[in-house]
């Protein structure tokens, strides 16, 4: 714990007005996916000799053959990671998993002015109910009665918001949740302001002008579970099929 003093010491986003203390974490780390997710793929390409095939669809798995729109592969073992995909690959091993998918709308804004850089991720008191490393603690049943009255609209969907900076400068706040098996396309405005709304509560921006608004989908179990690993064709006790839920 931080006082608020030594609170808008590390952040100079983090609004005073009510501030009466932070919880501060020197371990989180923020990882800006557009430029990590390639460099992942490039760093185990150039170090471990990884091939990876860009723009192609498996078709089926049937150990040791994998059926691919560039041809069929031939391999001792396979993994099955098909991220939001349940129904191309083994979908009956899917719909009885008990996965369904996750959506979620996201912001961004512009580079801030002068390339400032945003300091420490900053999240509000929401953020405490969302995720289940908190469960434990005295204060949850509260605070979870107390944003029930005060933000229905915010707990009905899913809404905690946390704020976080690219490597170009620009700011990324979200988000919102809504789990089942389909979703509808649209990106909801309403969500949107709401979830402004709240970061206007502990975080003043210089620039808070949105130039990018998405929605993203995820697998998700919704019974506490944090992976899901299952082995589909147990005739070759060397093929295993696995899908793990961000």
């Amino acid at each position: 714990m931080v006082t608020a003093r030594e609170a808008r010491a590390r952040s100079h986003v983090a609004r005073p007005d009510g501030l009466l203390a932070a919880m501060w974490s020197p371990t989180e780390v923020n990882v800006d996916p557009r430029r990590a997710i390639p460099a992942v793929a490039g760093h185990l390409a150039a170090e471990y000799g990884v091939d990876f095939r860009f723009g192609t669809a498996v078709r089926s798995v049937d150990p040791p053959a994998v059926s691919t729109t560039a041809g069929e592969w031939r391999a001792g073992r396979v993994f099955v990671c098909s991220g939001n995909d349940f129904a191309t690959l083994y979908p009956e091993v899917f719909a009885d998993s008990g996965l369904v998918r996750c959506k979620l709308q996201m912001m961004r804004t512009g580079p801030q002015p002068g390339n400032r850089p945003l300091g420490p991720m900053l999240c509000g008191g929401l953020t405490l109910l969302h995720y289940a490393a908190f469960d434990d603690l005295e204060a949850r049943v509260p605070l979870a009665a107390r944003m029930a009255e005060q933000l229905p609209f915010h707990r009905e969907h899913g809404i905690h918001v946390l704020l976080s900076q690219t490597a170009d400068g620009r700011l990324t706040i979200g988000d919102s949740h809504a789990y089942g098996t389909t979703h509808d396309p649209f990106v909801h405005e309403e969500i949107n302001e709401a979830v402004l709304g709240y970061l206007g509560t502990f975080a003043d921006l210089p620039d808070a002008r949105i130039t990018e608004r998405w929605a993203g989908y995820y697998p998700s179990l919704r019974d506490g579970r944090t992976e899901l690993v299952v082995s589909p064709r147990r005739t070759s006790p060397s093929s295993t099929g696995s899908a793990g839920p961000a």
